[in-house]
């Protein structure tokens, strides 16, 4: 089963087989890959269930890696989302992966561009884009296996001392 955020993902997913289910985060419902994508029900059972984390690394396991260009566009992204606040932190609890960075220094470079290369440096950069609740959230596939990322306002996790 794969996991994605609108029909227009999903349509750019390529090589499907066939009775392939996938869940659409914005319609709140299920399809199937019967020559071309259909509605489906879910059975309900009581068996075993996947959460959707496990749901969201299936589906961007299928995705491509981010180009360059649209890495640069989620620049624009960051920059934006970052303008406010000192401290802000990227993390996988997963991966357990923790980089702060300290804003404030204009010789310094930019969050945005250090966030990109941090990542990259990382493994394929599939997916970055605010979630629901205005995080900022990043997905990156590190030796065929999808992690995620999250970089988030962290001043109030650092207390300056004297």
């Amino acid at each position: 089963m794969i996991k994605v955020k609108n029909l227009k993902m999903l349509d750019a997913l390529k090589n499907h087989e066939d009775q392939e289910i996938a869940y659409v985060e914005d319609e709140d419902k299920f399809y199937i890959f019967d020559e071309g994508w259909i509605d489906y029900e879910v059975p309900k059972t009581e068996g075993m269930q996947l959460s959707l984390y496990e749901i969201n690394k299936m589906a961007v396991a299928q995705l491509s890696e981010l180009s360059e260009e649209d890495l640069n566009n989620c620049k624009t992204t960051i920059k934006d989302y970052a303008k406010d606040g000192v401290y802000w932190m990227l993390l996988s609890n997963e991966y357990k992966y923790y980089t702060v960075f300290m804003k404030g220094n204009n010789s310094a470079p930019n969050i945005e561009d250090e966030a990109i290369e941090c990542l990259k440096e990382l493994g394929s950069v599939r997916s970055i884009e605010m979630n629901e609740d205005n995080i900022l959230e990043a997905w990156v596939v590190i030796e065929d296996v999808p992690y995620v990322f999250y970089l988030f306002n962290y001043d109030k996790g650092v207390i300056l001392c004297k």
